[in-house]
């Protein structure tokens, strides 16, 4: 099993991490997101692809089992 995460991290014009960086006001993208287990009676898709963006100010959680 691997896993992979990439961060990258942006700056706005004045050097500072705040604000709307390269990505026009995202603040955390993910991309083809997925996890999949292994069952007894085979591979189970607990997460399917998904993407996400969070824009500056937003708040987000994430539950599960």
């Amino acid at each position: 099993m691997s896993h992979q995460m990439t961060l990258s991290e942006t700056r706005n014009e004045s050097g500072s991490d705040r604000g709307t960086g390269s990505f026009g006001g995202i603040s955390l993208q993910i991309e083809n997101v997925s996890k999949v287990f292994a069952g007894r009676a085979g591979n189970v898709e607990a997460l399917r692809p998904v993407n996400l963006n969070v824009e500056a100010g937003e708040f987000v959680t994430l539950l599960g089992p």
